[in-house]
């Protein structure tokens, strides 16, 4: 089975790939384009999480996330960003269906997961990456050209006739194990032999109750990564109670942005990174943004109202209110 030495050698490459692609060194970037408007939230105030601003420190933040979770041995992930985020990594003519059609979130989807096949590179054929349909796995192999080594696939198995498996041990043993228990068990042909990393894109219902399976029959070993899994929103998405415990439990969200979407605002970002408390934040005029809220686990509907109200007294005083009261008790402003 795999070695958790790749996952920290993978990780550690990271930064040469962040570094020498232009597309990260854009100048005038306008940050992520948040389209999803889902309300989320916190509550105590700490500083610890960095908030990104734009693309280049969305992507670095992300990757040091990743990096920390892979040095602590975690190997149930969960990366999530906004819906439609547009990375620039694929021109538009390229996806021009797509983005007519569902908003560029393939789009975005598939960027994202470019990415994270990016960081893992070196470990070549033993990464596989998956998506939830034939056509999505067409485009992604289209995008992505021959550089991308490992296998691209749907990750719910095509029924077919049998046929001859190589390899022993490792995932090979589990599938042999897997066998005869279940008629369309999901090891059933689903990962190929010596698979270290499984980037799980957009999982449907049916890949959700494969991965169910995989999480809790290729060992620890086996990194699985769930991509843009937006299970929040997707109500029918697991079979009942005891499976969305069992993601909530067994898949740390190692990075996550959301927007809160305000009546009368831009919206409230929702940050959580690994090891650090999730974050609700106002995006300033000038400065970075400032964090509103904290707190050490999912925010609730109670959260998101405290946010929401607390940003709009901030819109209230204006982007300088602050700096102004303040200055103004300094000098004895107001006083006669």
């Amino acid at each position: 089975m795999a070695n958790f030495g790749w996952y920290i050698c993978a990780a550690l490459c990271c930064s040469l790939f962040f570094s020498s692609h232009s597309f990260l060194q854009k100048k005038g970037s306008t940050g992520i384009l948040l389209i999803s408007r889902q309300p989320r939230a916190s509550i105590t105030i700490l500083m610890a999480t960095k908030v990104p601003t734009n693309v280049k420190e969305t992507i670095s933040e992300m990757r040091k996330s990743i990096q920390a979770a892979l040095q602590a041995k975690n190997s149930r992930m969960a990366v999530e960003l906004p819906r439609g985020a547009d990375f620039g990594m694929e021109k538009a003519d390229d996806v021009k269906s797509a983005t007519q059609y569902d908003g560029g979130v393939e789009k975005s989807d598939r960027e994202l997961a470019r990415l994270l096949v990016e960081m893992f590179q070196p470990l070549g054929e033993s990464l596989v990456c998956t998506f939830p349909s034939d056509q999505q796995v067409k485009k992604a192999k289209s995008s992505w050209g021959d550089q991308y080594e490992g296998t691209i696939k749907t990750l719910t198995p095509k029924k077919t006739k049998g046929g001859k498996r190589r390899g022993k041990g490792g995932f090979a043993a589990a599938v042999k194990e897997a066998e005869g228990a279940d008629a369309v068990g999901p090891l059933n042909g689903v990962l190929p032999p010596g698979t270290e990393v499984v980037l799980a894109v957009a999982p449907s219902q049916k890949d959700v109750q494969v991965l169910e399976k995989l999480a809790n029959e290729v060992g620890m070993g086996c990194l699985i990564m769930i991509v843009n899994g937006r299970f929040w929103e997707r109500k029918d998405v697991f079979q009942d109670d005891e499976q969305k415990q069992f993601f909530d439990q067994v898949f740390e969200p190692v990075f996550d942005i959301k927007l809160i979407a305000e009546p009368d605002g831009d919206g409230l970002l929702q940050v959580k990174a690994f090891g650090e408390d999730w974050v609700i934040a106002k995006k300033q005029t000038f400065g970075p943004p400032r964090v509103l809220a904290a707190s050490a686990g999912p925010p609730g509907e109670a959260e998101v109202a405290a946010a929401l109200e607390a940003s709009a007294k901030l819109a209230a005083e204006g982007p300088l209110g602050g700096l102004v009261d303040g200055l103004s008790g300094m000098f004895g402003g107001g006083k006669k």
